[in-house]
C-alpha cells in the first residue's frame, strides 16, 4: 500500500526515509525520460540517403566543359588571325594583277550571233508598230445595216423596228355591191350586174 509522507511524496512500495525515497524516485523518472528521449525507433521510416554521383554525370559535363573550352579556343585563335589580316597586308600575296579572265574560242562568233538576233528583233518590233489595222468599223457598220435589212425582209411576222410607229392612212368604207333584180317568174337576175338596182354590204 502506497504511503504519504509530510511532503506529500506518495510511494508504491514501503520506505524507510520518505526524504530519500523521493530523491531516488526523482532519478529514476528522470533517466527513464532519458532513455525515452534518446533511445531509436525499431522501424527505419527515414527518407533514404541522396547520392550525388547518382543525380549528376560529373564524367559528362567533364566532357561537355572540355569540349566547350576547346572551341572557345579556336574561335579566339581565328578571331585573332581575322584582325591581324584586316590591319595588316597578310603574310602570303594571293592577288594577281596581271590575270585576266580567259575567253572561248567560239566567243566572236557567239557574239555576232547575238547581235543578229538582236537585229532581227528590232526589226519584227518595227514591222509590228508601224503596220496599219486590217480591220475597218465602217465597213463592219455597213455590213450591219445590210444584214439587219435582209433579216427584217426574211422574217415573219416582220421585225418591229425601234423608231415609233407611223400613223396609218385613213382607209375609206367598204365598197358595195350592186345585185341585179330577181326575175319572180324565171328566178333569174334580169339585167346585167352593171345594172344593178340593190346595194348590200361585202366585207
Amino acid at each position: 500500500m502506497a504511503s504519504a509522507g509530510a511532503s506529500g511524496h506518495s510511494t508504491m512500495t514501503p520506505s524507510c526515509n520518505r526524504l530519500l525515497q523521493k530523491k531516488w524516485d526523482d532519478k529514476r523518472l528522470y533517466e527513464h525520460k532519458e532513455r525515452l528521449r534518446t533511445m531509436k525507433a525499431s522501424v527505419d521510416n527515414q527518407p533514404p540517403r541522396d547520392f550525388v554521383h547518382l543525380k549528376q554525370n560529373r564524367r559528362k559535363r567533364q566532357v561537355e566543359e572540355d569540349r566547350l573550352a576547346v572551341i572557345d579556343r579556336h574561335n579566339h585563335e581565328l578571331l585573332s588571325r581575322m584582325h591581324h589580316i584586316m590591319h595588316t597586308t597578310g603574310r602570303v600575296d594571293h592577288r594577281n594583277q596581271d590575270w585576266r579572265p580567259k575567253r572561248s574560242l567560239s566567243y566572236i562568233k557567239r557574239q555576232g550571233e547575238l547581235a543578229r538576233i538582236q537585229r532581227e528583233n528590232q526589226a519584227i518590233l518595227k514591222r509590228i508598230q508601224t503596220v496599219r489595222p486590217q480591220y475597218k468599223v465602217k465597213d463592219w457598220e455597213s455590213e450591219f445595216r445590210v444584214h439587219q435589212a435582209r433579216t427584217k425582209k426574211c422574217s415573219l411576222p416582220p421585225i418591229q423596228s425601234s423608231s415609233p410607229p407611223k400613223p396609218k392612212p385613213e382607209q375609206s368604207a367598204p365598197s358595195k355591191l350592186v345585185l341585179p333584180p330577181i326575175n319572180q317568174a324565171s328566178g333569174r337576175p334580169e339585167t346585167q350586174p352593171s345594172e344593178v338596182q340593190e346595194e348590200i354590204d361585202m366585207d
